[in-house]
């Protein structure tokens, strides 16, 4: 586990290795699990504070993922201004892809024009495969 502040905060690892660049000042401050292959693999983490003209917002988030997966149980309190989402959260992810794999392809489509074919490639990339449990999204 790794204990920092943002700006020391470890970018996301799958088996010891860096699956997106290093983010300038940071990712999330708190306390990252990692598993025993090296695996980012949940954390507690907490973020908060203003913005230059007032705007806020304030997260705490306790989560728990899944093997090569994105996080099954947590819970979460997030504020932005004044709207609240607090719960405890259970998601069901597909064992395959791996969800590092899942990630990027589905980051890539968001980057898509607005339109038909990035509504279906991002629909395609949600919907459950047969014969795996379904995907959150």
């Amino acid at each position: 586990m790794v204990l920092s502040n943002k700006s020391r905060s470890p970018e996301f690892l799958a088996c010891g290795k860096g699956l997106t660049p290093p983010i300038p000042g940071g990712l999330r401050p708190g306390l990252i699990f990692f598993n025993d292959e090296g695996t980012e693999n949940g954390g507690l983490v907490f973020m908060g504070g203003k913005d230059s003209i007032g705007n806020y917002n304030a997260t705490g988030h306790l989560s728990f993922d899944q093997y090569n997966q994105n996080q099954v149980i947590y819970l979460q309190y997030s504020d932005t201004n004044g709207s609240q989402n607090t719960g405890l959260h259970i998601d069901d992810w597909q064992n395959s892809p791996d969800f590092w794999d899942w990630r990027t392809a589905y980051k890539k489509a968001q980057k898509l024009p607005e339109g038909k074919e990035k509504e279906a490639l991002l629909k395609k990339l949600i919907e459950p495969k047969a014969g795996h449990r379904s995907n959150a999204g």
